[in-house]
């Protein structure tokens, strides 16, 4: 950036120096009466160049010359050139306006560069994206051959989550219950989220971001927290939960008054405002002060004022797992423990990782593994029978299963 306002600089002066010394060398050879735009050019040319400055002999070949007289006779005249106090204050004024204009030049300029960059990466970009995707491709290569079996038997798991989903929509499709509705329909679409989100792990699993897995695990744990809340609770508890977003509603819109609109966004009318606010008070009126907090949906049932996600935990039985929640909270914030450690490093912490990683995969894995079996196992107790014993034991096994994978692949990767 230094040099390209220097050269910036750099150009910005010639052009002053030359626009000053053609106006200043115009002005005198008019005062004697000469008026020779190419030979004003040329001596402006000398200048420029640093060229002797004592003397300047220019013969005008486009003069026509006068009867009997021989090309080179014309008469010659000596011409009086000089710079007074006067030019020299004129061209001070002039550099002065070039540097205040120099800001929106060096912006034109960068911006004429960027483009002409953008237009190189955008023609160049196809070749690059083929060696990007020959070496991606190698990656992932030499990572299956650590990692497939412990992925696939994961990915058999998420699957097995997917069609217990699938199984409980077509039993509430076919269902004439009038009781614990609100509880099944927040059981349910917990348990989808809790799909797609372990979907999304496998993929950063699979392609080796073994942090952004931790990440996303961080949701996967909320999730089966409240999943097993409600699963113990009666459907007073899941009705809170689902009444609660009217809280999260108005909260949302709080922040955006006071966040967005100074920046151009359209605000919500003073109307829209009144009835996020009626909303949340006729809840607040319906439940208690305590409902409006951020997890004021449980503080009846926990019987405490202001439960904090600690909270919920311990009322889950999954208290056990902070650490861990605390470990992948470091992958979301920006905080310096983010950088200080990364599950891709392997056993060099000083690592500095700007993409995929053949490491770390134990404790992301692992985790997901026994938060989609807990979820799955939730559906499969609520029903009753052999199989549906047998395939709960089958998911256990499963999980058991997934995390030795786990725990052998990141032995094998970390020894060769």
């Amino acid at each position: 950036m230094d040099k390209l306002l220097l050269q910036a600089f750099d150009r910005q002066q010639d052009v002053v120096k030359r626009k000053w010394l053609t106006a200043t060398l115009t002005r005198q050879l008019a005062e004697q009466n000469v008026e020779k735009p190419k030979m004003v050019e040329a001596m402006v040319d000398l200048l420029m160049a640093g060229g002797n400055t004592d003397t300047f002999a220019w013969r005008d070949g486009d003069d026509e010359a006068g009867e009997g007289v021989e090309p080179g006779d014309e008469p010659v005249r000596t011409l009086k050139l000089g710079i007074s106090p006067a030019d020299i204050a004129e061209f001070d004024r002039m550099q002065k306006d070039a540097i205040r204009a120099l800001p929106g030049i060096i912006g034109d300029a960068t911006k004429a560069t960027a483009k002409s960059v953008l237009r190189r990466l955008l023609k160049d970009w196809p070749e690059a994206a083929e060696q990007r995707q020959l070496e991606c491709d190698a990656f992932l290569f030499a990572h299956a051959t650590w990692w497939e079996d412990a992925l696939e038997q994961l990915r058999m798991l998420q699957v097995m989550a997917v069609e217990e989903a699938q199984g409980e929509a077509r039993r509430i499709q076919k269902s004439r219950a009038k009781t614990n509705l609100a509880k099944r329909d927040v059981q349910f679409r917990l348990h989808v989220r809790i799909c797609q989100v372990g979907d999304e792990i496998l993929t950063l699993l699979e392609n080796g971001f073994a942090d952004g897995a931790m990440a996303r695990w961080r949701t996967l744990h909320e999730l089966v927290v409240v999943a097993l809340l409600i699963y113990d609770h009666d459907d007073d508890l899941a009705q809170r939960y689902l009444d609660h977003e009217v809280v999260e509603a108005w909260n949302a819109a709080v922040m955006y008054q006071e966040v967005r609109v100074p920046y151009g966004d359209k605000p919500y009318s003073a109307k829209d405002m009144a009835a996020f606010t009626a909303d949340r008070q006729a809840m607040l009126d319906k439940y208690g002060k305590s409902f409006g907090g951020e997890y004021g949906w449980a503080a009846h049932h926990l019987g405490v004022k202001a439960p904090s996600l600690k909270t919920l935990e311990t009322a889950a039985g999954r208290v056990a797992l902070r650490s861990h929640y605390k470990m992948a909270s470091y992958n979301v914030h920006a905080g310096p423990k983010g950088i200080a450690f990364r599950h891709g490093a392997g056993d060099n912490p000083a690592a500095n990782l700007a993409g995929r990683s053949m490491y770390g995969l134990e404790e992301p894995g692992c985790n997901t593994a026994f938060a989609l079996a807990q979820a799955a196992i939730l559906f499969v107790e609520a029903r009753k029978g052999i199989a549906h014993q047998v395939r709960g034991w089958t998911i256990v096994m499963l999980r058991d299963s997934v995390c030795r994978a786990f725990v052998k692949a990141g032995k094998a990767v970390r020894a060769a």
